[in-house]
């Protein structure tokens, strides 16, 4: 597994476009992972993600999402790298969306299970993600087929983790090289890359530019009063299906 060259993501978004919504009050300066750091101070207690066996508090999230981050660092991953996610609903899916927007990486976490391994890999060699993390025995024929395996000759692959039973912490023993790196500050880098169902087609690409995704209202919606942006910032940031 190594390093190699990435092709560029395309966006009609403009600048002038993110400063004329930024300027309007629709679209603001925070990361996810800032915004959850921040309400890790504030609402230590809170609940912010769950699955069926698991829930974590805002700090155990965040923490959570710093040591994946750390390990990803220490791998080699750099700022504008694919992350592939193919995970059930489990609480280390969010981990992994804001371990990308801590460090400037882009989640890829549109990997379904019904997907086969053969269909995974495809959209791994599409995104060329630099990184892979996946629960075995999770897929169409996960259960014949080793998406570890079929990955490990890419050279564009330089990390890939298996998540295992949900009764331990969320990406509590990684093993390999860590590095702490700042967090990125960027609200507007592409962090989520999410394909469509390709039911007329091969799944195309959906950049999604704005790290308040989970949060943010559209830009043609009433505005939220102080008090109801603060609400839906306290509802949980994932819930199982």
């Amino acid at each position: 597994m190594g390093g190699a060259q990435l092709a560029p993501l395309l966006t009609l978004l403009k600048p002038l476009t993110v400063a004329a919504y930024t300027a309007a009050g629709f679209w603001g300066g925070e990361t996810i992972y800032h915004l959850a750091a921040r309400q890790a101070g504030a609402m230590p207690q809170a609940f912010a993600v769950r699955d069926r066996n698991r829930r974590l508090t805002y700090p155990e999230l965040v923490a959570a999402a710093d040591r994946l981050a750390a390990h990803l660092a220490g791998h080699g991953i750099r700022p504008g790298n694919r992350v592939a996610v193919w995970l059930p609903s489990r609480v280390e899916t969010a981990v992994a969306l804001l371990a990308c927007s801590r460090n400037g990486y882009i989640s890829c976490p549109s990997l379904h299970r019904n997907h086969t391994v053969g269909e995974v890999v495809a959209l791994a060699e599409r995104m060329r993600c630099s990184a892979l993390i996946a629960q075995p025995g999770y897929g169409a024929d996960a259960d014949r087929c080793d998406v570890f395996a079929e990955l490990a000759s890419r050279e564009f692959v330089r990390c890939a983790w298996r998540v295992g039973l949900t009764d331990t912490a969320p990406f509590g023993e990684l093993p390999g090289p860590v590095l702490d790196v700042e967090a990125s500050c960027d609200a507007n880098q592409v962090m989520y890359l999410p394909f469509t169902s390709g039911t007329t087609g091969q799944p195309s690409t959906v950049p999604r530019r704005r790290e308040r995704a989970a949060l943010d209202r559209g830009a043609d919606r009433p505005a939220l009063h102080p008090v109801d942006r603060r609400r839906k910032a306290e509802r949980p940031l994932h819930r199982p299906r």
